[in-house]
């Protein structure tokens, strides 16, 4: 049977919440790299699974873990890999979050300044025309 281990709302729709949870098993899988043969092996036979509900604007996400193997001498190590998984969930939030986050909350900031920037890039020869025109239009599109 398995065991819920958490249970959180994130503020994002059930569609951008499962990009979230897609990166976080990536992220899980490769601690593997990192682990000893007896670790990997023990890997094998716990399970961590998440369910994911809308809430409306909102997704709850749950957690669980499951141990397959001996029993409750095993315990800490379901832990351990329930920890792995939360770290990955955590670190696929945060990008998101910080991703979502506008390029600057400091009241100075300017799109004309923004757009100096980019024209002094283009003098130096770091953006070609396209290039320029393209960010430029973004940064007056509010993008």
């Amino acid at each position: 049977m398995s065991k819920i281990i958490n249970e959180e709302v994130l503020p994002y729709n059930l569609e951008k919440t499962q990009k979230i949870m897609d990166k976080a098993e990536i992220k899980y899988k490769s601690f593997a790299n990192n682990r000893s043969a007896s670790e990997v092996a023990f890997q094998w036979k716990v399970k961590v699974t998440y369910a994911l509900r809308p809430d409306g604007d909102n997704t709850v996400v749950t957690i669980m873990g499951k141990n397959f193997g001996a029993g409750p001498v095993q315990e800490k190590a379901v832990k351990k890999e329930v920890d792995l998984f939360e770290t990955a969930f955590r670190d696929s939030v945060d990008e998101i979050s910080q991703r979502d986050t506008p390029i600057s909350t400091n009241s100075t900031y300017s799109v004309a300044d923004e757009i100096r920037k980019l024209a002094d890039l283009k003098e130096q020869g770091f953006l070609t025309d396209d290039e320029f025109q393209t960010q430029k239009t973004k940064l007056l599109s509010g993008e």
